[in-house]
């Protein structure tokens, strides 16, 4: 892998808005994803939003115990400690991914995905972008930080 790989991975929109905020700097994972220090990551705000609306680069990734993982970044999940004992229950590992430089990008939604791959879904885990494909040319068309945020408002 190399700095300039780009995943896209699945978010509600209460912790998208919490890391647009700067107050939600770790997005919790039950598994580890096989990626690297420097990925990008595009953020799919789930429905009823079902539009990419973030992007943000990778700065760490720690799999350890829950309650460490826990004592460690419970400040930074965004998310109350019953919350996060309910998703890693039954866990003996959960994986916090550090990211920094998150942004905002004019939404580029569901439908507009769909055109540009008929079969795409969004992600359960994550899903690579193929580095030269229709699908991350578009989302970064996006970048533009002049252009709106409001979902539905860009056509690409």
């Amino acid at each position: 892998m190399t700095d300039s790989d780009d995943i896209l991975i699945s978010v509600r929109s209460r912790f998208i808005n919490g890391m647009l905020a700067g107050t939600k700097r770790v997005e919790l994972r039950r598994r580890a994803p096989r990626i690297d220090t420097g990925t990008r990551i595009w953020i799919y705000d789930k429905a009823p939003v079902a539009a990419v609306r973030a992007v943000a680069i990778l700065a760490t990734v720690e799999t350890m115990a829950p309650e460490v993982l826990w004592r460690r970044y419970e400040k930074t999940l965004g998310l109350s400690l019953d919350e996060y004992n309910e998703y890693v229950a039954g866990c003996d590992q959960a994986t916090a991914l550090s990211l920094e430089d998150v942004s905002p990008v004019r939404p580029v939604s569901l439908n507009q995905l769909r055109k540009l791959s008929r079969n795409f879904h969004p992600p359960q885990f994550y899903l690579r972008m193929e580095p030269h494909g229709s699908l991350l040319a578009a989302l970064e068309r996006h970048l533009d930080p002049a252009g709106c945020f409001e979902v539905g408002c860009c056509q690409t």
